[in-house]
């Protein structure tokens, strides 16, 4: 999730530095709601019991 959030930042600061206000907005967007992914996703229990439903979740996006 981390990983989408600088990408889509990055896409955000190329973009506005091209000047095409509307693609920044959109990946700026996008960084926010995987930001929001993030930290729900991280709010949640974890433990090695559930490693392999965990780790065959984060293979699947």
């Amino acid at each position: 999730m981390f990983g989408d959030v600088v990408r889509n930042q990055t896409a955000s600061m190329a973009a506005e530095l091209s000047g095409s206000a509307n693609e920044a907005e959109t990946a700026n967007s996008e960084a926010e709601k995987a930001g929001k992914k993030a930290v729900t996703d991280a709010a949640k229990a974890g433990g090695l019991n559930a490693y392999n439903e965990t780790a065959s979740k984060a293979s699947a996006r």
